[in-house]
């Protein structure tokens, strides 16, 4: 715990420092201060993701990295020195209840230990440790998909947390970070909380609730580096502040919508299936066009592109494609493009294993059969959320229809449409729980804006029974035992096939493969290096040059 904290410390430095950088600059162009230390960290987590992204793309992200990141928070140090000392002097003040603070206490001890466990996820056996090994030995490699396709799946967050990892200073990376966000996340949900003054349940109270639903059902996978926790949890944040903006009616929504906007498009270089969320950009662009706002607007897409750049980058470069695994956009023929039937295999086995289709065979499966058989795999309680989700839809059309022939748009009714968006998008592409429980208890929290008082406490009433019934199960479950004081819990050192392959060169090269088939848990992800699932993999796949740094390509396209 002690190294975990370290990481931590050190990762949330850089996130507030690097934050109040990009505060200054946009002030000084727009003329808009952010003032709420949520919104700083917020875009410091942005800045150094995309940091880390554009890095990658020239060098490894190791020692030189972290080192200039240094100097840009030394930079940071500097500049902001003023807004600085004024920010910690306010968030010195007395003014919290006692009580409150001890159970931020509690969040944050938690969260330590937690990240400290086993590593329990299965995909982070398979490729996520994989995936940030490669960043930080190498960078973006070309055709890096056609070795695993798996490594083709571009999260910003593995750039991320190689970033913050220490390889080069402590001799292991440490894969922490989702403990972390984690506790800032719940101190801010808890916090924040309305009902505490105004003894009311407004729905963004409803929605801050979501919080503690998602990190008690995750908690298994604090300690993994997956990419879902950070998506989730900034998906949750942006839509607490969306609800209370737009069931409050306050007149900032131009800043504060603008810079929601760009977090949106952040969220999709996190994890593709947040791409319905980047419908919440349209507001502000309306608003900026209709006030002619357009020095906003300019710095709004200049802020998306930049934040979205960097990403397209990495994908073309590890598979050839803009968005991987979208075959259907092809712009590019790169040698070191995955054919597209891989692809389109890829995407469709994706789908298949959200709908629950384990069996090759049954994942061209057409609705009614797989409808059924989501449905007998779903947990009983994830259940009556589905229905209440279809009943919350329900009144939600109802409330559109009204809007369209009163022809009257504003901000919670385009919430709403945005929440239907993104539910269907889930529900009809890779419904897992995994992916969308707080999209799953987001539909309805979010109607709660047009419901009566009682309907909100009832609301309410039912997520916290939920959200006391995981702590319940957790605290039997939880290995407080296993709990590492120095380090957190090593990978698994697992014994692994080792099999050449030849660089252009002629050169041998070692690739591994676990010594018992399919049976994830023993892959050798990260003690041998690099990893692949099978032979399949070795014999389908060249290497392009000298080095792995060169890259790979599939071997039917230069015709072997």
């Amino acid at each position: 715990m002690i190294i975990t904290l370290v990481n931590w410390a050190w990762a949330f430095a850089s996130f507030f420092l690097t934050g109040m950088l990009v505060r200054k600059i946009i002030g000084k162009i727009t003329g808009w201060y952010m003032q709420k230390g949520d919104e700083i960290v917020v875009c410091g987590i942005v800045l150094c993701t995309v940091y880390a992204q554009v890095f990658s793309l020239f060098y490894k992200v190791g020692v030189l990295c972290t080192l200039i990141l240094v100097l840009i928070d030394a930079a940071a140090l500097v500049i902001c020195r003023k807004e600085i000392i004024r920010s910690l002097k306010s968030a010195s003040r007395p003014g919290i209840p006692l009580w409150k603070g001890f159970v931020c206490l509690v969040f944050g001890f938690f969260f330590l230990m937690a990240a400290t466990l086993k590593v329990e996820h299965v995909d982070s056996y398979l490729y996520h440790a994989q995936s940030i090994e490669w960043n930080e030995l190498y960078g973006a490699v070309k055709g890096l998909g056609n070795l695993h396709a798996r490594l083709a799946y571009n999260s910003s967050f593995f750039c991320l947390q190689a970033l913050f990892s220490l390889r080069g200073l402590t001799g292991r990376s440490l894969h922490v970070l989702n403990g972390l966000f984690c506790f800032p996340a719940s101190v801010y949900s808890f916090g924040t909380m309305k009902i505490f003054d105004t003894k009311r349940v407004c729905a963004s109270d409803l929605v801050r609730m979501i919080t503690f639903f998602y990190v008690l059902y995750t908690v298994g996978y604090i300690s993994s580096p997956c990419s879902d926790i950070l998506t989730l949890l900034v998906l949750i944040y942006v839509m607490t502040r969306w609800t209370e903006a737009a069931e409050e009616g306050r007149d900032d929504r131009l800043q504060n919508t603008a810079f929601l906007g760009v977090i949106t498009v952040y969220l999709v270089t996190l994890k593709l299936s947040a791409l319905p969320f980047v419908m919440l950009c349209l507001y502000p662009l309306y608003i900026f066009v209709k006030e002619r706002k357009w020095r906003g607007m300019i710095t709004m897409l200049l802020s998306g592109t930049l934040v979205i750049a960097p990403f397209f980058a990495r994908n073309i470069i590890q598979s050839g494609y803009l968005l991987y695994p979208f075959p259907g956009i092809d712009l590019f023929s790169f040698d070191w493009k995955i054919p597209a039937q891989k692809a389109a295999y890829e995407s469709k086995e994706i789908m298949a294993w959200g709908r629950g289709m384990t069996d090759k065979e049954l994942y061209d499966s057409g609705f009614s059969v797989w409808i059924h058989r989501w449905w007998q795999l779903l947990d009983s309680e994830y259940k009556l959320y589905v229905l209440i989700d279809l009943a919350a839809i329900i009144f939600d059309i109802r409330i559109l229809i009204k809007s369209i022939r009163r022809k009257k748009m504003d901000a919670r009714v385009f919430l709403i449409i945005v929440t239907i968006a993104a539910w269907s998008y889930w529900f009809f592409t890779a419904p897992i729980i995994r992916y969308g429980m707080p999209v799953v208890v987001l539909v309805p929290a979010v109607s709660m804006m047009f419901a009566d008082r009682s309907m909100r406490s009832c609301f309410a009433g039912l997520t916290g029974f939920f959200v006391a019934v995981l702590l319940f199960q957790l605290v039997p479950s939880f290995d407080t035992y296993n709990c590492k004081i120095i380090y957190p819990e090593d990978y698994p050192l697992n014994e692994g096939r080792e099999n050449e392959i030849l660089s252009a060169d002629g050169n041998e090269f070692i690739i591994y493969t676990p010594m018992k088939g399919a049976d994830l848990p023993e892959y050798p992800i990260y003690h041998q290096f690099p990893a692949v699932p099978s032979k399949v993999n070795i014999s389908e796949t060249e290497m392009r040059g000298k080095d792995f740094s060169d890259g790979f390509r599939y071997k039917s396209i230069t015709g072997e």
